[in-house]
């Protein structure tokens, strides 16, 4: 790490070794270097611009290099030819302290991806898995932290973000569009906590996905300490009641409309 002025200057390097066999002694070893370098700056008192470049990996797993059978998602075939998929992306984020009790956080990131890692339809009954020689994923993310008081805290977020290969189809497994709202209030003896988010509708999706409505969804908590070894919570999850599809994978289920847990904890 090098400082000077308002700035800091990190560098990171990396180097992972893998080697994958299944039982029909196919055999794979791969390795790979990464770095990383990260520009921070402080551009007042209460504010700080960062900037960080890096390259990555992601090997293929087991399961997606070697494992084929049936799964609640219908069936899958592996596929053993997999290559690991690797990135060069930048990031470039804003951390701001507005007050005292404000907190104000934003980043802009975009990926480019070599060999991306994709799951798709092969037909109308088996999935698999392939690698796509170009991709791209971009995004933005946002996030705003209000602590009233040493009890409370609020905690607001957005995030979006788009993919696409080469020929402009969109990648599967994104992140989906949503903001939210989760607040905590932390009492003696007491804690109450709730989350409430909206994901935005989905019609732009991959081609082993379904599109999705939005959806508004509601979960609350309340604990309460009734000595130093035992607790006892009431959980409402869903509390809006929706129909909302837990990805957007074509063979997804639907998340359990509402319903309320009672359940205590005692440390012996």
């Amino acid at each position: 790490m090098f400082s000077w002025y308002q700035s800091k200057l990190e560098l990171g390097f990396r180097y992972d070794k893998l080697s994958q066999q299944n039982s029909a002694k196919h055999k794979v070893d791969d390795e790979h270097i990464n770095a990383s370098v990260k520009l921070s700056r402080a551009v007042s008192q209460t504010a700080q611009l960062q900037l960080d470049i890096a390259n990555g990996f992601r090997y293929p797993s087991l399961s997606e290099r070697y494992y084929s059978g049936t799964t609640p998602r219908g069936q899958i075939l592996a596929n053993e030819n997999l290559k690991a998929e690797t990135s060069l992306g930048a990031q470039l984020a804003i951390n701001w302290a507005l007050a005292d009790t404000w907190q104000f956080d934003t980043s802009i990131y975009h990926y480019t991806l070599d060999d991306y890692i994709e799951r798709y339809r092969l037909n109308e009954q088996t999935l698999s898995y392939r690698n796509l020689a170009k991709a791209k994923i971009k995004g933005i993310e946002v996030a705003l932290r209000w602590q009233p008081s040493a009890l409370i805290e609020h905690h607001f977020s957005y995030q979006h973000q788009t993919g696409e290969d080469r020929d402009n189809n969109t990648l599967a497994d994104l992140h989906p569009n949503a903001l939210k709202w989760q607040s905590l209030l932390s009492m003696k003896q007491i804690n109450i906590s709730h989350s409430l988010s909206y994901r935005f509708k989905q019609d732009d999706v991959a081609s082993s996905e379904q599109a999705r409505d939005s959806a508004l969804i509601w979960d609350m908590s309340l604990s309460y300490q009734l000595n130093q070894q035992q607790s006892i919570s009431l959980i409402v999850n869903n509390l809006t009641n929706e129909h909302y599809y837990a990805s957007a994978d074509d063979k997804a289920s639907f998340e359990p409309k509402r319903n309320v847990t009672l359940k205590t904890e005692y440390i012996f």
